[in-house]
C-alpha cells in the first residue's frame, strides 16, 4: 500500500522573476527556492522525475545523511499570455515526495490549463550514498556527483555528466536520446565500461578499460552525441 504524500518544505524563496519571450509574445515567470524532504528509514531507492529541466544529485554527508533528509535547490518556470497568468501557472507547480514500499519518489506536478513552456529543475540535491538513485527528465541535463554504488540516469534531450570517486566500482547506467555523456573519475576506474553511440565518438582518456576489467560496470548509451570517460585525469 502506498504511503501518504509529503509535499516539499520551502525553506526560503530566493526570487520571482519575469521576462518576455519575443518569439511567441509570452510572459515567463521563474520561482527559485530551497527545498527539503524527509525520508523514512526503510527507503532503499530514490527516483527523481521532471518533465523539463535539470536534475543534479550530490553525495550527502554527516548529519544530513544520517537523518535521512534530502536538501536541494528548486527552479520552477512557466509561461502565459500575461505576467499574472505565467506567475499563477508557476505557483501551481511544486515538488512532491511520496513513498511506496522501499522506494521514495520526488516528482514535479503540472499546472492546470494554459499553454506554453513549463518546467522544473532540482539542483544539488543532497542524497545519502546507500540509496540507489534513478533520475529521469524528458528535456534537460542530468548530473551526479559522488560514490553512489548504483544509479540509473535517463534523459530524452540533454547531456549527462558523472563525477565519480577514486576506484569507483559500482553499477551505473546512463542513456540520452540526444546529448553527450561524460564520466570523470578522481582516480582509476575499476569497472567494465560498455559504450555505444549512434552518431558520435566514444573514447577513454586515461588507462584503457576492457570488458573484462573491474568489478563494477558502466553502461552508457546515446543516440546523438559523444561519450567520453576520463580517469586518472588529475595525475596525468
Amino acid at each position: 500500500m502506498a504511503r501518504p504524500t509529503w509535499q516539499f518544505l520551502s525553506l526560503a524563496l530566493v526570487s520571482a522573476a519575469c521576462s518576455i519571450t519575443f518569439g511567441d509574445l509570452k510572459e515567463t515567470s521563474k520561482l527559485e527556492s530551497k527545498v527539503e524532504f524527509q525520508m523514512s528509514s526503510n527507503i532503499q531507492v530514490l527516483r527523481v522525475e521532471t518533465f523539463s529541466g535539470v536534475l543534479g544529485v550530490i553525495e550527502a554527508s554527516g548529519s544530513d545523511a544520517d537523518a535521512g533528509k534530502l536538501f536541494g535547490a528548486s527552479t520552477i518556470w512557466a509561461s502565459g499570455n500575461t505576467e499574472e497568468e505565467a506567475l499563477a501557472r508557476a505557483s501551481e507547480m511544486e515538488w512532491v515526495y511520496t513513498e511506496s514500499g522501499d522506494v521514495g519518489v520526488i516528482s514535479m506536478t503540472r499546472p492546470s490549463g494554459g499553454s506554453g513552456s513549463i518546467g522544473g529543475s532540482l539542483n544539488r540535491l543532497k542524497v545519502p550514498l546507500h540509496l540507489k538513485v534513478k533520475l529521469h527528465t524528458s528535456n534537460g541535463n542530468l548530473q551526479i556527483t559522488g560514490g553512489f554504488h548504483d544509479f540509473d540516469l535517463e534523459t530524452s534531450n540533454g547531456r549527462i555528466t558523472m563525477q565519480l570517486p577514486d576506484a569507483w566500482n559500482g553499477r551505473g547506467k546512463a542513456k540520452s536520446s540526444n546529448g553527450r555523456i561524460a564520466v570523470r573519475c578522481d582516480g582509476k576506474l575499476t569497472c567494465k565500461v560498455d559504450m555505444k553511440t549512434s552518431n558520435g565518438n566514444s573514447k577513454v582518456l586515461g588507462p584503457p578499460l576492457s570488458e573484462a576489467e573491474g568489478r563494477g560496470s558502466l553502461h552508457l548509451r546515446t543516440s546523438n552525441g559523444h561519450i567520453v570517460v576520463t580517469h586518472l585525469f588529475d595525475r596525468e
